[in-house]
């Protein structure tokens, strides 16, 4: 898909629950 953004945190599980609050407003798809 054009323009989607994947950005792999299991590397960061403590950080990803915010991160996907915060990238997810911004369109980006956290894995």
């Amino acid at each position: 898909m054009a323009g989607e953004r994947i950005l792999v945190v299991e590397d960061h599980p403590d950080v990803a629950d915010l991160l996907q609050l915060v990238l997810s407003a911004e369109g980006y798809e956290v894995l």
